[in-house]
């Protein structure tokens, strides 16, 4: 029985997320024909990059054609999550900058909104949450007042 349901979870799992290069082409092709449909984007291509650890991603435009690499950090994340990354650098295809006329074309994704919030707060754990950790070498059970005031005061550092 536990290994049918480790099966369901992997199948959806795998079904809300993108983990290779080819489906990460195929949603972006989704993403542009239905939010930047509109929207003379060049040839571009796609790929997952392993060496982005700073950014969610980034765009390259050269003469008449762009290359868009998505950290590989957000492998196993929501589709949706993945798909807002994938139309922000996409309108960079078109628009430098994060201007008025940018976040006007981002705005246009129904999801925008709660997918700035899902990476903010992925930031947010990413940045602090190893200084939390170090705090509480110790069970659950053994957690003492004090250090939640230490814990507090390392958040209130990483932000």
């Amino acid at each position: 029985m536990l290994a049918r349901l480790r099966e369901k979870l992997w199948l959806r799992i795998q079904s809300e997320s993108v983990y290779t290069d080819e489906a990460l082409t195929e949603l972006a092709q989704t993403v542009a024909s239905s939010e930047l449909r509109d929207m003379d984007l060049p040839p571009f291509s796609v790929r997952f990059s392993r060496r982005q650890n700073k950014r969610w991603g980034s765009c390259t435009v050269d003469g008449n054609s762009g290359t868009i690499r998505i950290s590989a950090h957000l492998i196993g994340h929501p589709r949706w999550v993945i798909a807002q990354v994938l139309l922000h650098e996409m309108v960079h295809l078109r628009v430098g900058g994060h201007g008025a006329q940018f976040q006007a074309l981002m705005r246009r994704s129904p999801d925008h909104e709660r997918g700035q919030g899902y990476l903010e707060a992925l930031e947010t754990v990413e940045r602090v949450g190893p200084q939390v950790a170090a705090l509480f070498p110790f069970g659950e059970d053994d957690v003492q007042p004090e250090l939640f005031a230490a814990a507090d005061r390392a958040i209130d550092r990483a932000s």
